[in-house]
């Protein structure tokens, strides 16, 4: 089965999306959008074809969020988790 792995960037992204998320729509909010990530975590590794592919790498909407990844058969490598409408 395959694993995830973040780059740095893509964790940075992470922690910054949790920080923002508690500060501006508390804890509970936080923690929903947490599940729904993991919900898409769980869709990728099952079909990691799914997201939109852009050459090297896809992308999957998060709400708010595009996340930014690429896979082969060992791992699903999150690059980059970017708010929408912001540049790469």
């Amino acid at each position: 089965m395959r694993e995830f792995i973040f780059s740095v960037q893509a964790d940075l992204d992470f922690q910054n999306m949790l920080r923002y998320g508690y500060v501006h729509w508390g804890e509970t909010q936080t923690n929903r959008f947490l599940e729904t990530f993991l919900d898409v975590a769980h869709i990728l590794l099952d079909n990691p074809k799914v997201g939109r592919s852009l050459g090297k790498y896809r992308i999957w909407p998060i709400h708010n969020y595009l996340l930014e990844y690429s896979f082969d058969k060992k791992a699903i490598y999150i690059l980059r988790i970017i708010p929408k409408g912001r540049p790469r």
